[in-house]
This record gives structure tokens, C-alpha cells and sequence, in this order.
């Protein structure tokens, strides 16, 4: 009954959270990775989906933003060098590119099956 209001507050939270913290981006990351893990214990304690497929989806889904977050913590850092950093922004593009292309692939697989 309240996962729809934790939900949409985690969406608003994290809409203030990058409009207010511009410009920094360690204060933008953090909040943000502690909503990750906290919704991603969440969705394993309580298992709320209707098929295991599905909640399979979300666990998924959700580790990986919290691999882009950790990602993203790491840009943060400026001692980096410039290879590192491309190296990181590959391996973000690609975490992207995975996640949409199982959403896709899930998303196709239900529709086919309700068909």
C-alpha cells in the first residue's frame, strides 16, 4: 500500500537532490547511493512482485544503478588520471547499454506472452 508513495519520494528526493547540490557532485552522489541501497534491501526483503521474472528485473535494475552511482563516486575523484576516467566511462556506458537492452528484452518477452 505505501510502495507507490516511497517510491514516487524517492524520485522527488532525488530530483531536489540534483537540482539543489549543482555543481557538487559529492553531495549529488552520496544521497543518491544510500537511496540505491536502501530501496535494493528493500526489494529483497520484501519481495513484493507478482513472478520471480519480474523481481528478478528489479533486483537487477537496481544493482546496477548502484554500480553507475559507485561509477559516478569515483569521477568525483580528481586524481584520476584521463585513462582511468575514459576506462570508467566506458564501463558506465556499457552498464547503460545493458540495462536498457534487458528492459527491452523483458519488456518484448511479456508482451509476446500476452499475445
Amino acid at each position: 500500500m505505501l510502495v507507490p508513495f516511497i517510491f514516487v519520494t524517492r524520485r522527488l528526493i532525488s530530483l531536489f537532490v540534483v537540482v539543489f547540490f549543482r555543481g557538487q557532485a559529492m553531495f549529488q552522489v552520496f544521497p543518491l547511493l544510500i537511496m540505491s541501497m536502501m530501496n535494493l534491501m528493500y526489494m529483497l526483503w520484501s519481495q513484493r512482485y507478482k513472478t520471480f521474472a519480474q523481481f528478478r528485473q528489479e533486483v537487477i535494475n537496481e544493482a546496477i544503478v548502484y554500480i553507475m552511482l559507485i561509477c559516478f563516486l569515483v569521477f568525483t575523484n580528481v586524481a584520476l588520471d584521463s585513462t582511468r576516467k575514459d576506462n570508467l566511462g566506458w564501463l558506465v556506458i556499457g552498464l547503460v547499454a545493458t540495462n536498457v537492452v534487458q528492459i527491452l528484452a523483458f519488456t518484448a518477452r511479456e508482451q509476446l506472452y500476452t499475445i
